[in-house]
């Protein structure tokens, strides 16, 4: 890792396994391994061979559609996710403005655009980058 750099990410990829059963409870599984019923999972990539510097004092804004991995990638450089493939280095501490519960976000109006395309861009700030020497 350069000395500049505060974070660095190397071919970073995260998978989940996204179940289609419906009872997810153990009653359910249960019943379901009693008759012999396997859970069918697909396998949903969140990031893909992402590769990122990022030097001390930066600050980084990703953005992108719903669904495009800016929360996966920034709780991966926070250390809340580790990446299935790739290699991530932070030197020094991160400081995310990710909350605590990023899904739920309050709704608001859509624009004519956006209403007629179906598509809604999001921005999320990570906050600064804070090297070792911090």
């Amino acid at each position: 890792m350069p000395a500049s750099a505060a974070v660095q990410l190397e071919g970073v990829s995260k998978r989940f396994l996204i179940s289609h059963r419906r009872g997810s409870g153990l009653k359910d599984r249960v019943i379901a391994a009693l008759h012999g019923e396997r859970d069918r999972r697909d396998v949903l990539w969140a990031l893909r061979g992402v590769t990122l510097d990022i030097t001390q004092g930066e600050t980084l804004a990703i953005i992108g559609p719903n669904g495009g991995g800016k929360s996966t990638l920034l709780q991966i450089i926070a250390g809340i996710l580790v990446p299935d493939e790739g290699r991530t280095w932070v030197a020094g501490r991160v400081t995310s403005l990710l909350p605590p519960a990023v899904s739920v976000q309050r709704p608001r109006r859509l624009s004519r655009r956006e209403a007629t395309t179906g598509q809604r861009a999001q921005c999320r700030r990570v906050g600064r980058v804070a090297g070792a020497g911090d």
